[in-house]
């Protein structure tokens, strides 16, 4: 780091361990703080969310050091490209949750606007929307309905049969299923249709680590030379 300098953030993994460092510093020095004081600490919360986010940084690091087996380490980089591979899949996408996020999110509010109020079987009064409610901010509430939809096929389809705009949103609802859960969720990824030069090389990678791979199938090696003995005995 001293002499990389800032090239050093570079490697996500630096970033990473550094992140680790730094969190579980931190959270030591809350708990020797608030043990030698002697007093209870008045944020607890926000220690512990420090202390949940060191230990998952460890773990990370730990997944990180199954690179020194060799049996291990060709998933590790394996896993590394995948997720490296998938970077235009997910860029496109975002962008098809985006498109669908913000459609509802603007239909969303003619349902508002209409003052519709329904009621819920324990006799509450609420206000219908097109997404659900989990962090409270609409923006943020709409793409997490989306992706849920997409990833998990969360949705309540009886949202979108209120308002206004019920029929095009109900349409738009058929649509986003059939795009992201049909489509972008089955689609393969070109990776894994045909095995690119990178993943060829995390192979032979793991090959030469292992010691065994290379000596059977390449040329060279004490499979060919037997058959090559063979093939001039019987030519002979």
């Amino acid at each position: 780091m001293v002499s990389d300098g800032f090239g050093y953030f570079g490697d996500p993994w630096n970033c990473i361990d550094m992140t680790g460092i730094c969190t579980n510093a931190f959270y030591l020095y809350c708990c020797l703080h608030t043990y030698i004081a002697g007093e209870a600490a008045a944020n607890v919360n926000t220690i512990n969310m420090y202390g949940s986010f060191a230990v998952f940084f460890m773990w990370i690091k730990v997944f990180y050091w199954m690179r020194l087996f060799a049996s291990l380490a060709y998933y590790v980089k394996l896993i590394m490209q995948t997720i490296s591979d998938s970077v235009p899949f997910m860029a496109m996408m975002l962008i098809i949750l985006c498109a669908f996020a913000n459609f509802f999110y603007v239909a969303s509010q003619n349902v508002e606007y209409s003052g519709l109020v329904l009621t819920n079987p324990e006799g509450t009064e609420y206000t219908p929307s097109y997404f659900s409610e989990y962090v409270g901010v609409d923006v943020i509430d709409v793409m997490l309905s989306m992706y849920l939809m997409g990833a998990l096929g969360d949705f309540d389809a009886g949202a979108y049969a209120h308002g206004p705009d019920s029929t095009r949103a109900q349409i738009m609802f058929l649509l986003a299923t059939f795009i992201i859960c049909v489509v972008f969720m089955n689609m393969p990824s070109p990776s894994w249709v045909t095995p690119s030069e990178k993943f060829l090389k995390l192979r032979l990678s793991r090959a030469s680590e292992s010691g065994s791979y290379l000596s059977r199938t390449m040329p060279g090696s004490s499979i060919f030379r037997r058959s090559s003995r063979a093939k001039d005995t019987s030519s002979g």
